[in-house]
């Protein structure tokens, strides 16, 4: 090292040294995640379904949960990875990225909204049936994931599925 140089010089060859500002300096490839989001959303659901077979109670739910949590982990990586530029990126998103990002989440919304009413009435059917307080708010905790994982899995699902992909990047 060159004893002319100044603390944050140092820090900077330190950072530089570890390669994660090349990483950043280029944008991600985007890419569909046909299968992998349609798995993450059918996981999350088949998660919560599993969970409410068991009555949110006991040793057996605890592997709906597990199921649910593979797909919201694996949903919020789409995120990132997927065909849909995020919102506020420093990537250029022109008019087909819009559109497509558009009709994306567009698709997602009734998919989202059916979803959320069917837990809401699921829940104040637990809740006239009297079930008890731990399996209701434990409903209600697993509802909030299951909507989240879908929330980002159904618009990538949408959006790899919908466009034809050229070949090296399929």
């Amino acid at each position: 090292m060159d004893e002319r140089k100044t603390i944050p010089q140092r820090m900077d060859d330190l950072v530089a040294w570890t390669g994660i500002p090349a990483l950043t300096g280029r944008h991600p490839r985007r890419r569909p995640l046909r299968w992998l989001s349609a798995l993450a959303a059918s996981a999350a659901v088949s998660g919560f379904a599993v969970s409410a077979a068991t009555g949110f109670a006991g040793r057996a739910t605890w592997i709906g949960y597990a199921i649910l949590m593979c797909g919201f982990m694996v949903g919020t990586g789409l995120q990132v990875f997927g065909p849909l530029k995020p919102f506020n990126s420093a990537e250029r998103v022109d008019e087909f990225d819009r559109a497509l990002r558009a009709r994306a989440y567009l698709f997602a919304f009734p998919v989202f909204a059916l979803a959320t009413v069917a837990g809401l009435l699921f829940l104040m059917w637990m809740m006239v049936m009297q079930w008890p307080r731990a399996s209701v708010t434990l409903c209600l905790a697993e509802l909030m994931l299951m909507l989240a994982a879908l929330s980002f899995a159904v618009p990538t699902a949408y959006a790899s599925w919908s466009v034809e992909w050229d070949k090296d990047e399929a």
